[in-house]
């Protein structure tokens, strides 16, 4: 790769807006390089990083447009103050929403 289409590719990573993809680009392809990774495999990489990093900023923007006044997290739940709560249904329930977010990922 010349020196011009190197820097023609990071600024064009930054007007389509991946800067997570541009950010790790450099050191993530001397890495693919000693461990011969594919083309394929690279891209696959990179634009996963970019994805997984626009959602985690989406969600946290939605957090904060919904106001909420704290974060909580089904840990902080006080199960003892609501006894008619049955906790090891509701993890089961956030179990299994995990494992359709992970199926959903992995396809």
């Amino acid at each position: 790769m010349t020196n011009f289409e190197y820097e023609r590719l990071h600024h064009n990573l930054k007007l389509l807006k991946l800067g997570t993809f541009e950010s790790v680009l450099d050191n993530y392809l001397e890495i693919a390089a000693k461990e011969k990774k594919s083309t394929i495999e690279i891209l696959d990489y990179l634009v996963d990083r970019e994805l997984r990093s626009k959602e985690s900023r989406s969600l946290a923007l939605r957090t904060r447009k919904a106001g909420f006044p704290m974060e909580k997290r089904l840990d902080d739940f006080d199960f003892e103050f609501q006894p008619s709560l049955d906790k090891s249904v509701i993890n089961e329930i956030a179990s299994l929403k995990l494992s359709i977010m992970q199926r959903t990922w992995s396809c």
